[in-house]
């Protein structure tokens, strides 16, 4: 068992690395808005990541097979949603000359088949 001073020591140890640390404890939304993000509210708390990795993991799975260029193409068109620009990184990638229909299905926009699955799921 521990005594009271070993206690003390490991309390005032945790004190000081959270002292020495203490950037690493601030809410990452208030960074955003030092550097100029002035909308922040839409965004989730701190300790969220990995509820919504979980949600981005099993989006991803559903039973699907992917190759390594469509789950790059789905992770990328994920990512772009959840930031709020899909529609500008479909603008991005339409021809020139075309400008695609803010309407447009994510689902549609991946279904173009490049190769053959690698088995991946």
């Amino acid at each position: 068992a521990e005594t009271v001073k070993e206690k003390e020591s490991e309390i005032a140890r945790l004190r000081t690395f959270i002292l020495n640390n203490i950037e690493a404890f601030r809410d990452y939304r208030e960074r955003l808005q030092e550097k100029g993000f002035t909308d922040t509210s839409w965004m989730r708390p701190m300790g969220a990541a990995e509820s919504q990795m979980n949600q981005f993991s099993k989006r991803l799975k559903q039973g699907y097979s992917w190759g390594l260029a469509g789950l790059h193409s789905m992770a990328t068109a994920m990512v772009h949603r959840f930031e709020g620009t899909l529609y500008e990184a479909i603008a991005d990638s339409a021809k020139e000359n075309e400008k695609p229909d803010k309407k447009i299905n994510i689902k549609q926009w991946l279904k173009v088949k490049t190769r053959e699955s690698i088995g991946a799921v």
